[in-house]
């Protein structure tokens, strides 16, 4: 079998097949409390040999006003799509403040860095969006691409918790 992919000229040319078998996409639930739901999900990809992928937790705890948001693992192009779903469903439920944080990230990918943009614009002037990094694993992705000029970042839950929230102001 040929796979065929375009070269420079825009002609095709025959690239050879790769045999990839597909990793079954697992997804485990944990328990659920009511304020809380929590997955696990294995990237969906071929097998990537040498390396297993890590898998991904999402956790979301929704309180009277604000939704937080807990991706644990890393968040690559193969599992940012997970993060991403979990914080669209956030974002669609408006919150006055949706906190996503990345303190138990422990990698942060470009995939992973977008996801937080798209959040950012889908939340608008309806949801406050702020961004929890408390290490150099998730800071410095966010400062050497200008996002932490372009999201509100905290050091703390607590403290993206606990600092007001203007009325009909944006942050970032």
């Amino acid at each position: 079998m040929t796979n065929f992919g375009h070269d420079t000229n825009r002609q095709l040319s025959p690239v050879p097949a790769q045999n990839h078998d597909p990793a079954p996409r697992v997804v485990a639930a944990s328990a659920q409390a009511p304020a809380t739901e929590s997955r696990q999900v294995a990237a969906r990809h071929p097998t990537i040999r040498h390396r297993h992928p890590a898998p991904l937790t999402v956790t979301v705890q929704r309180h009277r006003w604000s939704v937080v948001v807990r991706p644990e693992g890393e968040v690559d192009v193969l599992t940012a799509p997970d993060m991403h779903e979990a914080i669209e469903q956030a974002v669609d439920e408006r919150p006055r403040l949706l906190v996503v944080d990345l303190s138990k990230v422990e990698f942060l990918g470009c995939a992973g860095l977008s996801v937080l943009v798209t959040a950012k614009l889908h939340a608008g002037w309806r949801t406050c969006l702020r961004v929890v990094a408390t290490d150099r694993v998730t800071r410095r992705p966010l400062e050497l691409t200008g996002l932490d000029q372009r999201l509100t970042v905290y050091d703390s839950l607590d403290a993206a918790l606990t600092s007001p929230i203007e009325t009909g102001h944006v942050e970032g």
